[in-house]
């Protein structure tokens, strides 16, 4: 599986080799709450909280040792694309200059479908770039996060299996070299937007 040349939250998060978490909900609607375990080192790694403070539905992904905020993600409804839009953020902001990547649901979502992630821009004049990865569903167990590559292929960087039938949460696997915090990040959007579908 071939590795993002490039962190998107911190170095720190981008391990030489897979790694699997464990993301378990602690809290239910309306205020949910994750814990993230690092499956091999059987220790919580994140905390994942929401903010109740908030107008819109907000989390934070908190660093269990440090106790500072990775990543925020946050619901940004338009016109355009109602209920389907998440916004992630560097660390605590909420602030444009901080935005890492928006993901959009596609309005087959989900039975079953796609997410495309946008990454922010790389200077100011550009918001978002096109689509470099996309969060494919196939069936309510089991996503795969794809990169594109410049030939027009896709590799599979992450897997996410929902693990509902044996605790409440997911199974996240991350592959080398791949930005875990990023991932765990796309994991509770993923959750959340699953609460927005309707049940039939």
């Amino acid at each position: 599986m071939a590795p993002m040349t490039e962190p998107l939250v911190d170095a720190r998060f981008c391990a030489p080799h897979a790694r699997t978490f464990t993301v378990t909900i602690t809290n239910g609607w309306p205020w949910r709450a994750f814990t993230v375990t690092d499956e091999a080192r059987g220790k919580a790694v994140m905390r994942v909280k929401a903010s109740i403070a908030s107008f819109c539905r907000r989390y934070r992904l908190v660093d269990a040792a440090s106790r500072r905020t990775v990543v925020t993600v946050q619901h940004a409804p338009s016109l355009f694309v109602p209920d389907r839009r998440w916004e992630a953020f560097r660390g605590a902001s909420t602030s444009p200059a901080d935005l890492l990547f928006e993901a959009v649901a596609q309005p087959a979502l989900f039975n079953w479908g796609e997410i495309d992630v946008h990454l922010a821009g790389r200077d100011p004049s550009e918001r978002l770039r096109q689509r470099e990865f996309v969060v494919v569903c196939r069936g309510p167990a089991q996503c795969t996060v794809r990169r594109r590559k410049p030939d027009g292929a896709a590799a599979v960087v992450a897997k996410i299996e929902d693990t509902s039938e044996r605790r409440l949460g997911y199974s996240v696997s991350v592959s080398p070299g791949v930005d875990h915090a990023f991932i765990l990040a796309l994991t509770v959007i993923l959750d959340e937007m699953r609460l927005d579908e309707p049940r039939g």
